[in-house]
């Protein structure tokens, strides 16, 4: 999104006018001083939020219509460059996992650690029993999704290993 402050009318009109239950944002750029209700001001949602802390940027926001049932999973925080945020929600009767997810695009040893990481943690969100869905930005830009291929730079193979494995 690139900041959520200058595009808030935007998202206010997507949840109030569009009639969504739920909507996933990362690059939101939001800080503890900026309250929930500064964006969402009818107080018709319910936010989980992860800001990023000591850097300008970043952030993960889930929005959820209060009339749907919400669980906030527990992630894993070892990833010191990532942000994660996921929850279950029961809509219409049917249970899905959200999964928001941002990974800086670094390809260096330490990003493959954290990669690895990263993607331990995906596998444990998605080993449930009904449908996951992960979105956000995991800068994996060089997956050939049609060919079923990514590059061996020991990052973007693990992502492709687990959409696969996990049938995402």
């Amino acid at each position: 999104a690139r900041s959520i402050i200058a595009n808030v009318i935007y998202f206010q009109s997507l949840m109030y006018n569009e009639n969504y239950d739920f909507l996933m944002v990362s690059e939101t750029w939001l800080n503890d001083k900026i309250p929930d209700s500064f964006i969402y001001p009818e107080g018709l949602l319910e936010i989980v939020r992860r800001d990023r802390v000591g850097n300008v940027g970043g952030g993960m926001r889930i929005a959820v219509m209060k009339a749907q049932s919400r669980v906030v999973i527990p992630v894993e925080s070892k990833v010191k460059n990532v942000e994660l945020v996921a929850i279950d929600v029961l809509a219409h009767n049917y249970r899905l996992r959200l999964i928001n997810v941002y990974r800086p695009p670094y390809s260096n040893e330490a990003a493959r650690l954290e990669a690895d990481i990263l993607y331990r943690e995906l596998f444990r969100l998605c080993s449930v029993n009904w449908p996951c869905f992960i979105v956000g930005d995991l800068n994996c830009s060089n997956i050939k999704w049609a060919l079923n291929y990514a590059p061996s730079d020991g990052i973007q193979g693990l992502l492709l290993r687990l959409i696969n494995k996990k049938n995402l």
